[in-house]
């Protein structure tokens, strides 16, 4: 079943009329951060989106917003990875042959500011030589935030086998 999208005239005729003689400006409000938040938002307002530090799970923060990014092409990693931050993100997992090795996974994550973002890895059975690779990438940022999410039992669940020693 399918209905169709309202235009924003016809959200404010609703609104209006569900609110009775309350006026539109009673639903916009201030969060905990002190940011205006409106009752609705329309993708062409024009507003840039802004990469705003977040508090880490050690402040009190009870969730975390993060993004999977996976890809061979440091790039597009990158480029991915830090539209995903500007738009809201906290943290991001990363997946692919660009954790194969430092110089790769370095040219991935250009430009984030490892001490607010955090960067966590799904490298199944190759979670070693990615943890590695993640701290030797993240060297020049000793106050990282970094998550290796290294899980050996369920990597080898998935392969059905151990390749090596860890």
């Amino acid at each position: 079943m399918t209905f169709p999208t309202p235009s924003p005239a016809d959200w404010k005729a609703l609104a209006e009329k569900a609110l009775k003689d309350k006026p539109l400006e009673g639903l916009v409000h201030l969060d905990a951060d002190q940011l205006i938040v409106r009752p609705l938002y329309a993708g062409a307002t024009g507003v840039e989106t802004v990469f705003a530090p977040r508090p880490s799970d050690a402040e009190g923060r009870a969730w975390d917003l993060r993004t999977l990014v996976e890809g061979d092409d440091p790039a597009a990693v990158n480029a991915a990875v830090l539209d995903d931050l500007r738009g809201g993100a906290a943290s991001v997992i990363l997946k692919g042959a660009v954790l194969a090795d430092s110089e790769p996974l370095a040219r991935a994550l250009d430009d984030v500011a490892l001490e607010l973002a955090a960067v966590a890895l799904d490298a199944g059975l190759a979670g070693p030589d990615a943890a590695n690779a993640l701290a030797v990438a993240a060297k020049g940022s000793p106050r990282a935030r970094l998550m290796f999410h290294m899980d050996p039992i369920s990597a080898f669940a998935e392969a059905g086998a151990a390749p090596r020693a860890l």
